[in-house]
């Protein structure tokens, strides 16, 4: 028995309502990220892009309220969405950047511009790790099968595809800008400070679930029942029947 929710089905009014909820979430992190990210932090001696907390905080935890509820393929047009997003941010930086300055401008032009110009770095080195790790990321959160539990399967999920974005990223991100070593640097730092905010995003995870789950079928969610009978029983959600 297949779930319902990687068969195409039409929503309801309250599904697109959600869905655009959530895709506006995603939209909106990565137009953010793209012209945040080039600001380094030290956070308890761990070096980290200050981006990566709310990219880490929305992203994940949304993609997978989305790829829970809705299935893999909707979780993937969500990503579609924040590359979009991405790119028009890119374009309107760049565009800004090649405008005349007014003259009362011009002291704080060249900043202005070196952080704009920043965005088109982080576009090419985002679009591979924020697509790798979300496609990747989808695909495993719907085939992984040995738990009934969403929360488990959300841990999980997140450990191993944040070490993947968080690799993929810092070293397209920021090798050839900085010496190797602070490179490196950084991607322990981000690596650790993200490991440590795993659990937040699991509770992130579940009270989103839940809140989805009660906006579009307007009660509380019961707990996971048993499809089908004897061995090739089958433990599913309720909203995935």
């Amino acid at each position: 028995m297949e779930n319902r929710q990687d068969n195409v089905r039409e929503f309801s009014q309250k599904d697109l309502k959600v869905l655009g909820t959530l895709f506006g979430l995603i939209a909106m992190m990565m137009a953010f990220a793209t012209l945040t990210v080039q600001k380094v932090i030290q956070v308890n001696g761990l070096i980290l892009p200050a981006s990566t907390i709310w990219f880490l905080l929305i992203t994940f935890p949304v993609m997978q309220i989305i790829c829970a509820n809705y299935g893999k393929k909707i979780a993937n047009i969500a990503v579609f969405v924040g590359w979009v997003s991405m790119a028009v941010t890119t374009v309107m930086a760049h565009t800004l950047v090649v405008l005349p300055p007014a003259p009362v401008f011009e002291a704080r032009n060249e900043i202005f511009n070196s952080l704009m110009s920043g965005s088109l770095r982080y576009f090419l080195a985002a679009s591979f790790a924020y697509i790798v790790t979300h496609m990747l990321g989808n695909e495993y959160f719907s085939r992984l099968k040995f738990t009934k539990h969403l929360w488990i399967k959300s841990t999980v999920t997140s450990i191993c595809f944040v070490l993947v974005n968080t690799f993929t990223f810092t070293f397209a991100m920021f090798t050839g800008a900085m010496p190797f070593g602070n490179v490196v640097s950084i991607f322990f730092g981000t690596y650790v400070f993200r490991f440590c905010l795993i659990p937040v995003i699991t509770i992130l995870f579940c009270i989103g679930h839940g809140i989805v789950y009660r906006v579009v079928n307007g009660k509380r969610q019961p707990k996971v029942a048993e499809v089908g009978r004897g061995k090739r029983a089958k433990v599913v959600s309720p909203h995935l029947r």
